[in-house]
């Protein structure tokens, strides 16, 4: 299976400013109702992505910021346990989340 990511969409190793638009149309249609198939694996990686979901906090860092981290995770984990997704479906998402965390740490 194929996941729809921003990067995958527009070819992009950074976000645009057009990408980062059609994330926000997306999550309106997620949100406000009649989301594509697309618009919700656009908003699942992103949420994935800012929520450092495959990411390590190193414990050299601060308590507070360890805590901020584990919470994020946390919120994404809650969400992801609510969705069924086949083996191959897991390992697409993966990948559209590494394509994304990618694009936002050039972006930074």
């Amino acid at each position: 299976m194929n996941w729809h990511s921003l990067t995958k969409a527009f070819g992009i190793r950074t976000r645009s400013s057009r990408a980062q638009f059609e994330l926000g149309e997306a999550y309106r249609r997620v949100f406000n109702g009649n989301p594509s198939r697309a618009d919700q694996q656009l908003v699942l990686a992103d949420i994935a992505a800012k929520a450092g979901w495959n990411t390590i906090t190193p414990p050299s860092v601060a308590s507070d910021e360890l805590r901020f981290n584990e919470g994020k995770r946390a919120v994404f984990a809650n969400i992801f346990a609510h969705i069924s997704l086949a083996p191959a479906d897991v390992q697409a998402f993966e990948n559209a989340v590494r394509h994304e965390i990618v694009a936002e740490q050039q972006q930074s």
